[in-house]
């Protein structure tokens, strides 16, 4: 077997391995009873949502609210993060 080959085998059981990881991570999620989160835009791996949040943090906020409603749910690296704009939709 040569190099080429054997780093193509790896990679392809690599790459197996962590499908595999995933799906039973994702099972075992499943099976908590994790409350309803309202919807938000869409994730980045690992850093969630901070790509849409520019240097004005309020302003941002504002975009987004316009964007994806009233209360929306934002994941600012690995802490979740409920916005609700204006205050007075919460009460």
């Amino acid at each position: 077997m040569t190099d080429n080959q054997y780093y193509l085998v790896c990679f392809l059981l690599l790459f197996l391995t962590t499908l595999l990881f995933q799906f039973i991570f994702n099972e075992l999620l499943k099976l908590k009873n994790h409350p309803k989160l309202p919807p938000g835009p869409p994730t980045l791996p690992v850093i969630g949502h901070r790509h849409l949040i520019g240097p004005s943090f309020h302003k941002s906020l504002q975009n987004l609210s316009t964007q994806y409603g009233h209360i929306f749910n934002l994941r600012l690296g690995f802490a979740q993060c409920i916005v609700v704009s204006p205050a007075s939709v919460g009460t």
